[in-house]
């Protein structure tokens, strides 16, 4: 680890403090989350899914295990009240910090402990039945 550290491994270059250079992330985030959710599987949305909601029985164990490269996160509370507000990309997800990149290309770590954090998961549009189109 300290042969990487030295060699610049885990450095973020200025070239790649872009937040469009991470939105693709995102989204391939957002896939995969409703995938780990059970919204879909091998892409497609699963059939009767959309109707059921999430509870902490029901989810908490798989968001507290999921991986948070490429979600948006946003700080909403945190004891260290100069980072309440701050939005953006997680590029780096580590065992106790997130970093992330914002709207303005700049980097932000913020640890997760003494935060709360928002983030949210864009659900498929529902399937269309037969004959139906939308609109």
């Amino acid at each position: 680890a300290k042969e990487k550290r030295d060699m610049g491994v885990f450095e973020l270059h200025k070239d790649e403090i872009k937040y469009d250079v991470y939105k693709n992330l995102h989204d391939m985030w957002n896939a995969y989350m409703l995938e780990v959710l059970g919204y879909t599987k091998d892409g497609k949305v699963v059939e009767g899914r959309l109707d059921k909601k999430l509870t902490a029985q029901s989810a908490g164990g798989l968001l507290a295990s999921a991986d948070f490269h490429g979600a948006t996160l946003q700080v909403v509370s945190a004891t260290d009240v100069g980072k309440v507000g701050i939005e953006g990309i997680v590029v780096r997800d580590t065992k106790y910090t997130f970093v992330l990149v914002t709207k303005k290309d700049k980097v932000k770590t913020i640890p997760k402990r003494d935060c709360v954090f928002r983030y949210q998961v864009e659900l498929p549009p529902p399937r269309e039945g037969p004959g139906e189109t939308a609109d």
